[in-house]
């Protein structure tokens, strides 16, 4: 039994961090398909469905209205916020941490309940908290393609 937890204790350390990163956010995708829909997000994809817009969340019906071509539902809405949340968690983080200490605490901060919780639900605070992440993420970078990125998030957020 001993020889199995060291085993895969070594296993696990052998990991590189994206691999703590995909296993999180499935774990996070999973546990909240397709996403939850409040009063307001489904008057929202009422509002993306029906064509009859409201200046309720302007930003977020139209890439909300884009994302009904690739999927319907819920279900893209969640993967692009807590994507964005988790991608730019970890660039924030792994400016100061060591990569898979960045991973392992990423993940944990997406898991932790008072987080997960509003991020499983589709609102415009879940996106924008994604989106102003991965800005401070992007922005953090040294390139110009991501500095461009950041304040298209940030203008996003």
């Amino acid at each position: 039994m001993a020889r199995s937890v060291g085993d895969l204790g070594r296993w696990l350390a052998s990991r590189p961090p994206r691999d703590y990163l995909i296993a999180g956010w499935v774990l996070f995708v999973l546990s909240c398909y397709p996403g939850y829909l409040s009063f307001n997000s489904t008057m929202q994809l009422y509002a993306v469905r029906s064509g009859v817009y409201t200046d309720y969340a302007p930003v977020m019906t139209g890439i909300w209205s884009l994302l009904e071509w690739v999927a319907a539902g819920p279900f893209p809405m969640l993967v692009l916020q807590s994507g964005l949340f988790l991608s730019g968690l970890h660039a924030i983080l792994r400016r100061v941490l060591a990569p898979r200490p960045a991973a392992v605490v990423t993940v944990g901060v997406l898991l932790f309940p008072p987080v997960f919780s509003p991020m499983a639900v589709i609102w415009p605070d879940s996106l924008m908290a994604g989106a102003l992440l991965a800005a401070t993420g992007a922005l953090l970078d040294d390139r110009r393609a991501w500095k461009i990125a950041g304040g298209v998030l940030l203008a996003i957020a």
